[in-house]
């Protein structure tokens, strides 16, 4: 994760929160918000390096942004009581989506972690932060977590690609927009349903976008339902036993949401790990007039309580 330090439990959110941002009216504007997204995203990156992690966080994420150390964290009361001073954390996008309303977007890439800055890096993994435009034109994280893997290399002033559609589309009603709030929440709820009564394995396909990316823990991110379908292990070898939606977010043009929450897993005889729950963050997109499909899936490990 790039948060990497266990974090206590606070407060949950409430179950659906619209995301709220400007208009746009054009193709181009849909375009200019894809730029301004990943350059809000950089920013983010540079800011940490020169002025520190903890000040970073809190300059960049919506007052109710979560984290996913412990659970769905509120990111501000979870940053604010972290030291100005700490290890050294550098990442950079390497892809991004938004939404045809330009209102809401997620971008993802590798990062690493520094003891100090002359020091080799001492921790990696790919990042996934979703990102909410407010009436300024401006950005702010709503929900970032990722996945902890072996070494990789990363060029934070590489190109960055772009995934999904780039087509504008204009706001939808607010009646239209909690009705797919809604049938987002209900078909997260049947998605953890069906890992739960028949593995993930056997539900991909029902859920899942084609394209879809899946962030574990231990590898780098599985692209394509091929690859995905053929992973040894995409619930981290335990079998899921329940699970609780916490949070629903969509854009405005009802294109374009996410969703997270708790998993339980069932303890395995003789396992070798003692985990029992974790964070899962899912990104979901919508075509018009179709169900919603996963197209990012993140699973985050909680440690144990040491009491």
């Amino acid at each position: 994760m790039r948060h990497a330090i266990p974090l206590p439990h606070l407060p949950l959110l409430p179950l659906v929160l619209i995301a709220t941002a400007c208009d746009p009216a054009s193709d181009s504007n849909n375009a200019e918000a894809f730029e301004t997204l990943v350059q809000s995203e950089r920013a983010f990156a540079s800011t940490s390096l020169a002025s520190g992690t903890r000040a970073a966080f809190l300059e960049f994420f919506a007052a109710d942004g979560v984290v996913f150390d412990a659970g769905p964290v509120n990111a501000h009361e979870v940053w604010e009581q972290r030291p100005a001073e700490g290890p050294v954390l550098s990442w950079g996008p390497e892809i991004a989506e938004v939404s045809a309303a330009g209102d809401m977007g997620y971008t993802s890439g590798p990062y690493e972690l520094r003891q100090s800055f002359e020091s080799a890096p001492v921790a990696w993994g790919h990042f996934v932060s979703v990102w909410k435009r407010n009436a300024d034109g401006t950005w702010n994280v709503i929900a970032d977590g990722g996945a902890a893997h072996g070494p990789a290399t990363l060029r934070p002033d590489s190109s960055v690609l772009r995934v999904g559609s780039d087509t504008a589309g204009a706001p939808l009603s607010s009646e239209e927009i909690e009705i797919q709030a809604a049938a987002l929440s209900r078909i997260d709820s049947e998605y953890s349903r069906s890992v739960v009564e028949l593995g993930f394995r056997e539900s991909v396909g029902e859920f899942v976008d084609p394209s879809a990316r899946f962030n574990r823990n231990g590898q780098l991110p599985l692209v394509g339902l091929d690859v995905i379908s053929q992973a040894a292990d995409l619930s981290m070898g335990f079998h899921w036993v329940g699970s609780d939606v916490r949070d629903v977010r969509i854009s405005k043009s009802g294109d374009m949401g996410v969703s997270y929450g708790i998993v339980e897993f069932a303890g395995e005889p003789g396992g070798a790990s003692s985990l029992t729950n974790a964070s899962y963050y899912r990104i979901w997109r919508r075509a018009s007039d179709a169900e919603w499909r996963v197209v990012v899936d993140v699973l985050i490990p909680i440690a144990p309580s040491s009491e």
